[in-house]
């Protein structure tokens, strides 16, 4: 079964589905339609939630920064089209990923991430351990 976008949207509990299928594309695009994107030039999605993992899709337009982060746990950030930069606050580190890339860091790790260009890419992140 594939998710549709309809607001509210609640995320997928893993716990009670085996399998849930997600049209990224097709999801970005309506994301890209809603006023948040728009206005501010970003919007996510969360797309699943449990004690085990955190998965958001995200569209930003060019220069826009995804807000300063620190998670609970590991986290994996893929790019699905476009661009991004990610850079960490305690020791300065960064690194950018463009299209089918993916870096992943250390659970209390305060990041953010700046879109280079237009872009669409998930954030998974971890459970505590």
């Amino acid at each position: 079964m594939h998710a549709i976008l309809q607001r509210p949207f609640k995320p997928v509990d893993s716990t009670f589905s085996v399998i849930e299928a997600f049209d990224l594309q097709s999801l970005a695009d309506q994301l890209r339609e809603e006023k948040s994107f728009i206005e501010q030039g970003r919007n996510g999605l969360t797309l699943t939630r449990d004690d085990n993992h955190t998965m958001v899709l995200t569209v930003a337009k060019a220069g826009k920064v995804v807000h300063e982060y620190s998670p609970l746990g590991p986290i994996t950030v893929v790019v699905l089209t476009g661009a991004i930069k990610l850079m960490t606050n305690t020791d300065k580190q960064q690194t950018s990923l463009t299209s089918g890339m993916a870096a992943t860091f250390a659970p209390d790790v305060t990041h953010r991430i700046e879109s280079q260009m237009d872009s669409v890419f998930l954030i998974i992140i971890g459970g505590r351990q």
